[in-house]
């Protein structure tokens, strides 16, 4: 197996990042769960300690009724129901309190259901406890013992239910408190587990790029050395389109030094400007149209042209290649090559004429003889 080549292929690390994704998205997600429950779970906490409140005020609220001192409060207010009425709204309110806090509880609504009738029946207790203040000795002692005992059988069965209803919120907050310490260490963990893991992509993405940006940064390096060091012009065009998306020009992205030495423009100067600016003459003679098909058809082009620069004339050989977003043009001075042929057929027509020059002088002498 060839692990260089799956260790530099692109879809390696696509099919690696995308698995990181699907890594990360589902510790989030777990992470998510794990602080939506541990929220849930203070909530409920929260929920039955406002349940045992409650109860805690219906406790004292018929704690009160034992209180002698109450009593007899009660029995000297003749006249004046306002400690009466205040403590009936008060058992009012804690029942109204409970029932709402127990909306979503069926067994505590089914041990809260016959708490209103005996509150009801303690309130009229009392009331008929402090109606009577004045009666005979013996009649009254008699009486306030039956009442009492009312009082109390009513308090008594009271008190069960909030037995009940405690003993039950107290196995829930059990409940609660084991599952709280069964999950509390796990939402941590899972972030810690995300957040380590992030780190660990993040690392191995950090060091792909440092890589990839020294790979680049050496190719550049290379690149620009060979250009520094070709002898050919070498430049690349952008194309420059109209409102109507046409190409009306080409700007000139890079051009490297032989511009300066051939030509006599500086690569820094022309950088940025129009080819119809710097280089007018690839506007005639159809080539400008052959540089938009090169880069509209993706084709390469050969061209071969005469300029005059400085009053000498200069031949270059043109190699156009289509890139992704324009064209590169690669110049190569051909003027020598040129000159070597116009020497050569110079001597050629030299020869030739020697050779006419020699027939003629054959046929002179051959007439002589």
């Amino acid at each position: 197996m060839d692990f260089k080549r799956i260790y530099s292929s692109s879809k390696t690390y696509i099919v690696l990042l995308f698995i990181a994704f699907v890594i990360i998205l589902f510790t989030a997600s777990m992470a998510y769960y794990q602080i939506m429950r541990m929220q849930d779970l203070a909530e409920k906490v929260a929920h039955t300690l406002q349940v045992n409140n409650a109860i805690s005020e219906l406790s004292a609220h018929s704690t009160q009724a034992e209180s002698e001192e109450f009593r007899k409060q009660l029995q000297n207010s003749k006249g004046n129901s306002t400690v009466f009425d205040d403590y009936v709204e008060e058992g009012e309110t804690i029942l109204k309190t409970l029932d709402q806090l127990t909306e979503g509880n069926a067994s505590q609504q089914t041990r809260l259901a016959p708490m209103r009738t005996l509150l009801d029946s303690l309130h009229q207790e009392l009331k008929v406890l402090g109606d009577h203040p004045n009666a005979p000795v013996n009649s009254v002692s008699e009486s306030e013992r039956t009442k009492k005992s009312d009082i109390n059988f009513t308090l008594y069965r009271i008190r069960n239910i909030r037995n009940q209803m405690l003993a039950e919120e107290r196995l829930s907050i059990k409940k609660t408190r084991e599952e709280y310490d069964s999950n509390k260490y796990l939402a941590p963990l899972t972030s810690l587990l995300l957040a380590f893991f992030s780190l660990l992509v993040f690392v191995l993405a950090f060091l792909k790029i440092y890589r990839n940006k020294v790979r680049i940064r050496r190719s550049e390096s290379f690149l620009r050395s060979v250009l520094a060091t070709t002898d050919n012009i070498v430049n690349y065009y952008e194309p420059i389109y109209d409102d109507q998306k046409n190409i009306k020009d080409f700007k000139i992205v890079f051009a490297n030094e032989c511009n300066r030495d051939y030509l006599g423009l500086a690569p820094e100067y022309i950088t940025g400007k129009p080819i119809s600016e710097v280089f007018p003459f690839l506007m005639l003679n159809g080539e400008f149209e052959k540089l938009i098909s090169c880069f509209q058809n993706k084709e390469k082009i050969n061209l071969d042209r005469q300029i005059l620069i400085n009053g000498e004339t200069l031949w270059f050989q043109s190699l156009i290649t289509p890139l992704a977003e324009g064209i590169m043009v690669t110049a190569r001075n051909s003027t020598a090559e040129e000159n070597a042929k116009e020497e050569q057929l110079s001597l050629n027509q030299r020869l030739e004429n020697q050779n006419l020059t020699l027939l003629d002088n054959r046929a002179f002498l051959n007439n002589i003889f």
